[in-house]
């Protein structure tokens, strides 16, 4: 009966070890799952904080592009105004009577019996005849003015360099006149 009784009693120790154990476990175990959910939720606080500051950077990138693309937008429309105004005095200035007048002066001035006259097609046709004694070529890209060729020298006065000079002259001015509030 005495090994009964100390079987019994090793088996009710064993037992409640085994509770103890059980129970230590259970606490390390809920204290590990507690630390793991802490964790878990600090990186996703972490996580969400770095996607807002993304999100607020991204919107405010994509508001700054769209904002750039305006201006540019804008800056063009400014800029086909200017060139539609220079177009417009262009055409306005070859069709006048002083255009041909100017181009006879500057014959007259500067060419000599040596000189090249280099006008555009159309420009002969009204020039040749003023000046029949005038040795002229036709240009197929000068689309107005004259340029004049004396040995190595070269008298540029076609119109696309001075509608160049005076838009680089006077662009300023212009765009304070259109634009200015």
């Amino acid at each position: 009966m005495a090994v009964e009784k100390l079987t019994a009693v090793i088996i009710e120790s064993a037992k409640k070890k085994a509770e103890e154990i059980r129970l230590r476990t259970d606490e390390i175990i809920s204290a590990k799952r507690k630390k793991i959910e802490n964790e878990i939720q600090n990186r996703i606080t972490e996580h969400d904080i770095q996607i807002t500051q993304k999100i607020a950077q991204l919107k405010k990138q994509i508001l700054a592009d769209q904002e750039l693309k305006n201006q540019q937008a804008l800056l063009q429309a400014k800029w086909d105004i200017i060139s539609e105004i220079f177009s417009e005095a262009y055409q306005q200035f070859i069709n006048s009577h002083s255009y041909y007048q100017i181009i006879q002066d500057l014959i007259k001035k500067f060419v000599d019996s040596q000189s090249i006259v280099i006008v555009n097609e159309k420009d002969y046709a009204v020039l040749k005849p003023l000046f029949p004694n005038v040795q002229m070529k036709v240009s197929q890209t000068l689309t107005g003015g004259v340029i004049i060729e004396k040995g190595h020298i070269t008298m540029n006065y076609s119109l696309d360099l001075i509608m160049s000079r005076l838009k680089k002259l006077y662009l300023a001015d212009i765009g304070k006149i259109l634009f200015s509030k």
